[in-house]
């Protein structure tokens, strides 16, 4: 196989590695808690430890798809997973003392500029958590027991002019004419919040971005993150969840020094058509000759391939 390509291979797998860690990572029910109890305003009132007792045990892992059995997806023009869209981590947060149950997404989202408003597609994954709750958790037309959907988007390496941030956006009412009497729990009933993170940037006296900085560092070592982690946050990291921290270091370590090779391989290419260039132009005002270009080469073949292109 060629060697580029082999490479290559080796660099997406451990960038799929990667995405799975993170991903185990933020199924934590404690780092789940910390997330609910900045971002969601119906469980502000409990304790980090209240909030990850409501969460149901079955958090799903990219295993609950976006779009299943949609028309228009041609089933026989369609490659082998490639239109198969899953949701990160989907789960339930049940409280009991309020009767209240919520539908829950997050996504990690390592491209701040993926082509898209991230609002936006959040604002799909909001609208198939409800349209799926049809026959599962309503039947029509009892519509007043449908449920409220979060999609929470980690996104992380966030330019600089943002930084760390968190925006939410959700329903609001707004009377033109005359008022509508009317509960709020009515059309409160889907909400996208986005966290922001950028591990350079000023450090938040922040509980929650300081938490995710930390446990999705790039810069800090294992031991570094762990003591904090415990410290700070009360999370053990002697069980899986830190085993899952450990893989993610050593994976970004990998990631940064493939990085790294590569950007040196570019920069030897960089240099070597500067010289080209610099040698072509020498030739050309008659300064040097051919035969000199040649000696000043280490590549005499490619140098010529790379004049017979100029001409």
């Amino acid at each position: 196989m060629d060697t580029k390509l082999k490479r290559d291979l080796r660099n997406a797998d451990s960038n799929s590695q990667y995405d799975q860690h993170a991903k185990n990572v933020l199924s934590n029910k404690k780092i789940l808690a910390h997330i609910l109890h900045r971002v969601v305003h119906e469980l502000s009132d409990l304790t980090i430890d209240e909030i990850e007792h409501c969460i149901d045990d079955g958090v799903s892992v990219g295993e609950t798809e976006l779009m299943p059995n949609i028309v228009g997806l041609q089933q026989e023009d369609r490659v082998a997973g490639e239109d198969v869209v899953y949701f990160d981590l989907r789960f339930v947060v049940i409280r009991d003392d309020k009767q209240l149950k919520i539908l829950f997404d997050v996504e990690a989202q390592k491209n701040y500029y993926p082509g898209y408003h991230i609002v936006t597609r959040g604002i799909l994954y909001c609208s198939r958590m409800l349209s799926a709750q049809v026959a599962t958790e309503f039947q029509i037309p009892k519509y007043d027991d449908l449920k409220k959907v979060y999609s929470i988007w980690l996104c992380f390496n966030s330019p600089k002019k943002v930084g760390n941030a968190i925006s939410r956006y959700f329903l609001q009412k707004e009377d033109i004419l005359g008022h509508i009497e009317l509960n709020p729990s009515a059309y409160d009933k889907l909400e996208i919040v986005q966290i922001c993170l950028n591990e350079n940037a000023y450090e938040h006296e922040d509980e929650l971005i300081r938490l995710l900085n930390t446990v999705f560092s790039t810069r800090k070592s294992f031991n570094e993150i762990e003591t904090i982690v415990e410290s700070e946050y009360n999370i053990p990291m002697n069980d899986s969840f830190g085993e899952e921290v450990q893989q993610m270091c050593n994976l970004s370590e990998g990631i940064e020094q493939k990085g790294i090779e590569k950007g040196i391989q570019l920069g030897i290419q960089q240099g070597i058509l500067t010289g080209y260039q610099s040698l072509h132009h020498l030739m050309q005002a008659k300064v040097i000759t051919l035969d000199q270009a040649l000696d000043a080469v280490e590549n005499k073949d490619d140098f010529k391939k790379w004049l017979s292109l100029q001409k």
